[in-house]
């Protein structure tokens, strides 16, 4: 995490967002030239007894202090698809939808893992790269047991598939018009809630 804001109401906090970057092309929304300038808010969340709009209303004001303090120009999230999210907040702050599982073949997946118990999940993040195999090895496995995921599920871990998160986009600045139109997606009709 890089940076972090808050929402605070009569001496409460209400809400809080940070925002953090990560390697690679997935930075590159608009470019090379501006993935220095690209931030991901990872995680946002608000207390249950905020005002109505809360929630968007911190992200708004967030990217734009981000945008003063950092310069970042460019801010991505995600909503997760299999929690049931449709990415309200970001729609509520006119942010742009910009599809589901970007950059994956059509219908992939990761597989997590639940225990046997039904309390802990495990992340298919949190297996690959796990250089060490720290947590299976205290599962008991060894490279003589095979494929640490098959030994996993003859411990009863079951599989659980997680398919393509929803990825939205909102851009900040005098540059704003450039950047949505050098973005390398095509900005998509906002999903829709299934009855």
């Amino acid at each position: 995490m890089r940076a972090y804001y808050g929402l605070k109401l009569n001496g409460e906090l209400l809400g809080a967002v940070c925002f953090g970057t990560m390697g690679g092309n997935i930075r590159q929304i608009c470019g090379k030239e501006y993935a220095d300038r690209t931030v991901c808010l990872m995680r946002g969340a608000c207390v249950p007894h905020a005002p109505k709009n809360s929630a968007s209303f911190l992200i708004r004001h967030a990217c734009r202090l981000a945008f003063k303090e950092f310069g970042w120009c460019v801010f991505f999230a995600y909503s997760d698809s299999d929690a049931g999210e449709i990415g309200t907040v970001y729609q509520a702050s006119n942010w742009y939808f910009l599809g589901e599982g970007l950059g994956r073949p059509a219908k992939s997946f990761h597989t997590d893992y639940e225990s046997p118990d039904g309390k802990q999940i495990v992340s298919s993040y949190k297996l690959n790269h796990d250089k060490g195999r720290t947590f299976v090895r205290s599962l008991g496995w060894n490279e003589s047991r095979g494929p640490m995921r098959p030994y996993m599920e003859s411990l009863g871990w079951k599989p659980i598939r997680r398919y393509g998160k929803k990825k939205w986009a909102w851009f900040e600045g005098p540059e704003k018009e450039k950047l949505r139109s050098l973005c390398r997606y095509t900005f998509m009709p906002y999903p829709k809630r299934v009855q």
